[in-house]
């Protein structure tokens, strides 16, 4: 049984140097570029106080309309 959730695309570009330093870095650390970015987004919000992470939003393959 697969626990991992369900992924979606953020739909949004980068540039190619950004991208290529993000895959670097990733693969430098042996870590998947969700994770990299999972990382980057916790300690953002970490620092800046952000609200906590929303869990479960989505239920039964439906958008929670929020």
């Amino acid at each position: 049984m697969n626990t991992e959730p369900e992924l979606s695309n953020l739909n949004f570009k980068v540039d190619p140097a950004f991208r290529y330093e993000f895959r670097r870095l990733a693969a430098h650390y042996g870590i998947s570029g969700v994770a990299l970015l999972r990382m980057a987004v916790n300690e953002w919000r970490e620092a800046h106080g952000g609200p906590a992470p929303i869990k479960n939003r989505f239920a039964g393959g439906e958008a929670a309309h929020v």
